[in-house]
């Protein structure tokens, strides 16, 4: 069966089942069929908006970060005021088109929301009362009901993309997890363990897993702040500080990284709505990606990407360079001579950088006994991990955690 005929027989279940409208959009991010009635506040939305209208070239931005820089869900707020998810649909590793789930509603009416956004986009004031009473059209959903909507759209959406698998067993499965999500707040994920593993995840520059990481928390940023501008500007400063601080942790340029900081806290602060904070927002993180991860090297060679992408995930594991090469399918003394031509440094020097950075950020951020830290980052034994880190860093372990890490190399 045609993979389109499959994805329209489970997004008009997942319409119907939850009464989100959801539009399959091509890669350009054009729509092409829509499940749902449209949302009377967004036609008149548009209506007054006329040329000005901004949703055709939000959808289109939110399909470029969904498939192209994400690669995964993502979650934004339209310049009217309303959350919607777009989901990537890839085939055989290319973007294929993209499913845009919503308008959905965090709160109620708010006429000083709507004078706001008649406002910004100097829209007529015969529609004023027309569009407060228009905008309870969208589904009214609780923020973390609202996150686990976007990821059941998800999991239906891959139900059908991936053919190697039987639509029924994935489905099922997944759907059936997802549903049972939605009135469970238990499993929504504590925000601090998802700050400490996207933090983990920019040290040793696993750039996916960042990615993916960074995606949760800004889930998670815009359905908990009901929609308030205030409260997500303050979530997302928090961030920035948060990555900062990552950054320079593992060895990127304070310099730079202060002044990238203040120029977005700068952009943050003069956004006013959301639509025009989330399209700045994804160009700042953007910027703040390309600091993060320079410090890895790129690399033309397909499998010195690959050998940097299994060191990234398995640094704490014990990992010697017959793993590596096996993980990769070269012969070990080939990759050795590869891996130091391309990276500049062999593999163990590399492997230890690694460790080590992810060391100084456990011994600053956490209390975790040394021998714990040593284990978590890779080390089986701890006078060696105190021998190694001092090296690096002319501290021992517990000196490091005492002093800070001011005048580390």
């Amino acid at each position: 069966m045609d993979w389109k005929l499959s994805l329209a027989d489970v997004l008009h279940i997942y319409h119907n089942s939850t009464g989100i409208v959801v539009t399959l959009l091509n890669k350009e991010g054009k729509p092409e069929q829509t499940f749902g009635e449209e949302c009377r506040y967004c036609a008149l939305f548009q209506e007054a908006a006329g040329k000005y209208c901004p949703c055709e070239q939000i959808h289109e931005h939110s399909v470029e970060q969904a498939g192209s820089v994400l690669k995964d869900i993502y979650i934004y707020s339209c310049p009217a005021g309303y959350v919607h998810f777009t989901v990537p649909i890839f085939c055989n590793g290319k973007l294929e088109a993209a499913v845009m789930g919503g308008p959905v509603s965090l709160d109620y009416p708010d006429i000083e929301y709507i004078d706001e956004v008649m406002r910004q986009f100097n829209l007529p004031l015969n529609y004023r009362n027309r569009l407060y009473a228009a905008y309870s059209s969208a589904p009214l959903v609780e923020s973390e009901r609202a996150y686990y909507l976007s990821r059941l759209l998800a999991a239906v959406i891959r139900s059908v993309q991936e053919p190697e698998k039987k639509p029924e067993e994935v489905s099922e499965k997944e759907i059936d997890s997802f549903m049972k999500f939605l009135d469970d707040e238990s499993v929504y994920a504590d925000q601090y363990e998802q700050e400490q593993a996207f933090i983990s995840t920019v040290i040793a520059g696993d750039v996916d897993r960042a990615k993916a990481c960074l995606n949760q928390l800004l889930s998670k940023i815009y359905f908990a702040s009901g929609n308030q501008v205030t409260i997500i500007r303050t979530r997302v400063i928090e961030l920035f500080a948060l990555l900062s601080r990552a950054i320079i942790e593992c060895g990127g340029k304070k310099s730079d990284v202060y002044n990238l900081t203040d120029a977005a806290v700068r952009k943050m602060n003069e956004a006013n709505d959301l639509g025009q904070l989330s399209y700045d927002l994804m160009k700042i993180l953007d910027s703040f990606f390309v600091l993060a991860f320079a410090r890895y090297p790129a690399s033309d060679s397909p499998a010195i990407k690959r050998a940097l992408d299994y060191i990234g995930k398995n640094y704490h594991e014990p990992l010697s360079l017959n793993d590596l090469a096996k993980a990769v399918n070269l012969n070990p003394s080939y990759l050795s001579g590869l891996f130091q031509k391309k990276v500049g440094k062999s593999f163990s020097e590399y492997l230890t950088e690694i460790r080590i950075s992810q060391a100084k950020y456990l011994l600053r951020k956490t209390d975790m006994p040394i021998i714990e830290v040593a284990m978590e980052v890779g080390f089986s034994d701890q006078t060696y991990f105190n021998k190694v880190f001092k090296k690096a860093t002319e501290m021992t372990p517990k000196q490091y955690r005492k002093n800070g890490a001011e005048g580390v190399k």
